[in-house]
């Protein structure tokens, strides 16, 4: 295995010194239900994978299906990958990349393509790149970085644009400041202009401005420096610092647009605090803390705008790991302890399979310090703390029902009466199919004879126009002759 694994794999060498010591999980700190708890909650396990991995990755398809690719196990470095049906619990067999690797990033391309970047296998850190085709479950060559830097524990995030930013990792040498450029449409890669500041095991968060915000990571030491990436002027700028050096930390953006980073640990140890950055001010403000410290974990955001929280490692040794999960509430800015999983794991993967309002959770490094091949998922009640009195029209009833965060109503029934905010139509009614509608008001009664005699409506009046100067006309008084209009009626 290579000397370098990133801190994933430098904390591992601490394990097996530890490994034979008897650890038990922390005392959790007890953590209150929040105001709006989730109705229904919990972890059910699900068809194993063929085969055990750590350090992989994982996507959720266009089809819903989620793709999980490489990774590491006892048998070495892994290029095959698998597939998971949400909607039958089963695994089926993809196609293998065309080489292992471990420690590697994917990006959900918009054509619905996966590139995966990165990484490393035996042969050292790697500086190649391929993508996936779900349609013809191929793999294919995507080039390899015009840096030529080689490394692993980097970010992939995909831009406004459809290019995707590739920032920062590590190899032998170090931590990098080195960042590339995937253009999908051409298959082309181009450097982009460096961090400022060399950093590996970071966040990467694409901002709803566009711009994306790398925090954290190690460089020569913990990192508690953030920087924004502008795809406008490709360039970096420095942003507020964390309050805290963190690396193995997790980012997640939320629906306010804000970004909550969540544990991870520095020089001091294992964090259990948190912060929300907020890109209208560029600063950082602290939040509830978790009720377990926890490095290597994962986040997700769910449909109700909360984040979960699951697993990671509470500790050094390889049996140190975690099977509690915890909510955070936006709105209170504070945690809920929430259903454990079956199993701990750390340096796992999870994906939200938000139109079932689930999150897949699969592989890692359980209790016994080994791989996984287990996976399970949470379900949780999409429609906790959701109100439907938002009617999307007058001839919808008032109050709907919800259904997995989303609303529906009822249509009236056709005749009911209604308004179709027209002033210009009458007896409004609704056609049975949501649609209020009514009949047009009548403009046939001109001011004068100097009128036409069809007007318009507007906003309930009706308007007509002049006849033209010299049109014929009865002023009805019987001593003038040859009445004509004047042209203003």
């Amino acid at each position: 295995m290579d000397v370098m694994r990133a801190s994933r794999v430098l904390l591992l060498g601490l394990v097996f010194v530890a490994a034979g010591c008897s650890s038990k999980p922390p005392e959790e700190k007890p953590l209150a239900h929040s105001a709006s708890p989730l109705v229904v909650e919990g972890w059910t396990e699900t068809a194993p994978m063929a085969e055990a991995r750590k350090y992989h990755a994982g996507v959720a398809l266009p089809s819903g299906k989620v793709l999980v690719t490489g990774g590491y196990n006892a048998s070495g470095y892994l290029s095959s990958s698998t597939l998971f049906d949400p909607a039958t619990g089963a695994w089926t067999a993809a196609a293998s990349m065309p080489e292992p690797r471990q420690i590697h990033t994917a990006a959900l391309l918009p054509s619905g393509k996966v590139l995966v970047v990165g990484g490393e296998n035996a042969t050292g850190r790697l500086a190649s790149a391929v993508v996936y085709s779900p349609d013809t479950n191929t793999w294919a060559s995507a080039g390899s970085f015009a840096s030529g830097v080689a490394r692993a524990s980097l970010t992939a995030t995909l831009l406004p644009s459809g290019k995707v930013l590739v920032a920062g990792g590590g190899n032998s040498g170090g931590p990098k400041l080195t960042v590339d450029v995937y253009e999908p449409m051409a298959g082309t890669w181009s450097v982009g202009p460096n961090l400022g500041a060399a950093r590996r095991d970071h966040t990467a968060t694409l901002l709803t401005t566009g711009q994306v915000l790398v925090a954290g990571g190690v460089g020569g030491s913990s990192l508690a420096t953030a920087e924004l990436y502008n795809p406008s002027s490709n360039t970096w700028a420095a942003t507020g610092s964390l309050a805290a050096a963190r690396y193995n930390h997790t980012a997640t953006l939320l629906p306010s647009g804000k970004v909550l980073v969540v544990g991870g640990r520095n020089s001091s140890g294992l964090l259990a605090t948190a912060e929300e950055y907020d890109p209208g001010t560029g600063q950082w403000s602290a939040t509830g803390a978790l009720g377990t410290a926890r490095e290597l974990h994962s986040a997700t955001l769910l449909s109700t705008g909360k984040v979960l929280v699951t697993g990671g490692m509470y500790g050094s040794a390889a049996t140190a790991a975690l099977a509690s999960s915890e909510v955070y509430d936006p709105a209170t800015r504070q945690w809920s302890a929430a259903t454990p999983m079956a199993g701990a794991r750390y340096s796992h993967v999870a994906v939200s399979l938000a139109t079932q309002a689930k999150v897949l959770v699969v592989g890692g490094i359980g209790a016994t310090g080994a791989s996984l091949k287990t996976a399970e998922v949470y379900g949780y009640d999409a429609c906790a703390g959701v109100t439907c009195n938002s009617a999307p029209g007058a001839c919808y009833e008032a109050a709907g029902t919800c259904s997995n965060g989303v609303c529906s109503y009822a249509l009236k029934a056709a005749g009911t009466t209604c308004d179709d905010g027209d002033a210009c139509t009458g007896t409004d009614v609704c056609n049975g199919a949501g649609v209020c509608a009514g009949s047009a008001t009548q403009c046939g009664s001109p001011p004068g004879q100097c009128y036409a005699a069809a007007g318009a409506c507007s906003d309930g009046t009706c308007s007509y126009s002049y006849k033209e100067a010299g049109a014929a006309c009865d002023d009805g008084d019987a001593c003038t002759v040859d009445e004509t209009c004047n042209g203003a009626g």
